[in-house]
C-alpha cells in the first residue's frame, strides 16, 4: 500500500519520543496515476482535445488542437469558443448550442473553425457534458481533406451526367460504368453492358487493322481520339466522335479506360448536304460543272 507518514519529536521527562501517524493514500495515488495516464493520452492524441466551462471558455487544450488551430496551448486557454467558430458566427449562437449540449448531455456534429492565420478548417466534433465538474469535454478531428474529396466527387458526379456519353472500363476493357447519355445514344441500359467488352457495339464497318492501330496508339500514348462507326441496340449503325484516355495509378499502371463520345450523325448529314449542294444541281440533282472538274483532276492524278 501507499502510506503518508507524519512524525514529530517531543521531550518528556528528560526523554525524547517520536510520535508518528500514518494514513493509507493508495486510493489517492491510484487516482493521481490514472489522471497522469489520461493526461498523457490527451496530450499525445492525434485528435484535438479541449475543455471548456459551461459558458464556453476554454480551460485546457492539447497540442494536437493547437497545431490544428495555429494557436499555442497558452493562447487557447484564454479564448472563448466563439473566437474559433467560423460557422456559428455569434456568441449567442454558440451559447444556444452549448445549452442544447447541456440539455442532452452530449452531441456529435460537423462545423468549421477559423485558424489563427484566418484559414477555415472543417472539423468533426464529439462533446460530452460533465455535470459533476460543470465542464464540457471535446474531441475533434480535422475533416478538411475529406470534405474536399466529397466536393470533388460531387463535381465529378455532376460532370459524369453530361450530354456526352461516358463509358468506363477496367484494365481488361470490361465495362464498369456508363452514364445516362450513353443509354440515350446507344439504347443499352447499364445492366445490359456492365461486365461486357465494348466490342458488343462494333458495327463491322471498320477493318480489324483500324482497331489494332487505335489500341497501339492508346497503349503507347495513353490517349486516342477519332471518328468511329458503332451499332446501336436496335441495329442502327451511326458515326460518333470518341476520345479514349487511359487512367494510371501511382505506379503508372493502367487501371481504367475512360471513353467519351458523342453522336455525330447530324454533323455527317450536314456535311453530306453541303457536298451535294457543291457538286449537284439543286433543282435537277444532276452532277454540276464543279463535280466534273473535281473528278477530272482526280483522274489526271491517278
Amino acid at each position: 500500500i501507499n502510506a503518508e507518514i507524519s512524525a514529530f519529536g517531543v521531550e518528556l521527562e528528560g526523554q525524547n519520543f517520536i510520535y508518528a501517524s500514518g494514513r493509507d493514500i493508495t486510493g489517492r495515488k491510484n487516482e493521481e496515476a490514472a489522471l497522469k495516464r489520461h493526461k498523457l493520452v490527451i496530450d499525445t492524441a492525434i485528435d484535438g482535445f479541449w475543455m471548456t466551462d459551461m459558458m464556453g471558455n476554454l480551460q485546457e487544450a492539447n497540442e494536437a488542437y493547437a497545431k490544428m488551430s495555429g494557436y499555442t496551448v497558452d493562447e487557447l486557454a484564454n479564448m472563448h469558443i466563439s473566437q474559433l467558430e467560423a460557422k456559428e458566427q455569434s456568441p449567442e449562437e454558440v451559447r444556444a448550442h452549448i445549452a442544447k449540449i447541456i440539455a442532452q448531455g452530449y452531441d456529435r456534429f460537423e462545423t468549421r473553425h477559423r485558424r489563427k492565420d484566418g484559414h477555415e478548417i472543417d472539423i468533426e466534433v464529439s462533446v460530452t457534458c460533465m455535470a459533476e465538474s460543470q465542464q464540457l469535454f471535446v474531441f475533434c478531428h480535422d475533416i478538411t481533406k475529406r470534405k474536399k474529396t466529397e466536393e470533388a466527387l460531387r463535381v465529378a458526379a455532376a460532370a459524369f451526367e453530361t450530354h456526352e456519353a461516358i463509358l468506363i472500363t477496367d484494365a481488361s476493357a470490361n465495362i464498369i460504368r456508363v452514364n445516362q447519355a450513353f443509354t440515350d445514344i446507344t439504347g443499352y441500359s447499364p445492366e445490359e453492358v456492365l461486365g461486357k467488352n465494348p466490342r458488343i457495339m462494333n458495327s463491322g464497318r471498320q477493318a480489324k487493322a483500324f482497331y489494332v492501330e487505335m489500341w497501339q496508339q492508346l497503349l503507347h500514348t495513353g490517349a486516342w481520339s477519332g471518328e468511329i462507326w458503332d451499332k446501336r441496340k436496335n441495329g442502327e449503325i451511326y458515326p460518333k466522335w470518341m476520345t479514349v484516355t487511359a487512367v494510371k495509378n501511382e505506379r503508372q499502371e493502367t487501371t481504367r479506360y475512360v471513353a467519351i463520345f458523342s453522336d455525330i450523325t447530324a454533323r455527317k448529314q450536314a456535311e453530306e448536304e453541303i457536298r451535294n449542294l457543291a457538286f449537284y444541281d439543286a433543282l435537277t440533282q444532276l452532277p454540276n460543272r464543279r463535280l466534273f472538274i473535281d473528278r477530272f483532276h482526280s483522274a489526271l492524278s491517278v
